[in-house]
């Protein structure tokens, strides 16, 4: 259960960071740019929350 709620907070994490790297960084970009910006930290933070969770599982 633990790993349950670690991996949702990861998620709500990453996706908190993908909203705000694509609204408030880049605030005079195109809604297109934004969408792609939302896109990559999106998955940057999949692939970042798969790293800790295989690193947590093999503990």
């Amino acid at each position: 259960m633990a790993q349950r709620k670690n991996f949702i907070a990861i998620a709500a994490l990453f996706f908190i960071f993908a909203v705000v790297f694509s609204v408030a960084i880049w605030p005079d970009a195109s809604f297109a740019a934004k969408i792609a910006f939302f896109a990559a930290g999106f998955g940057c933070g999949i692939g970042i929350g798969q790293f800790f969770g295989r690193r947590a599982s093999v503990s």
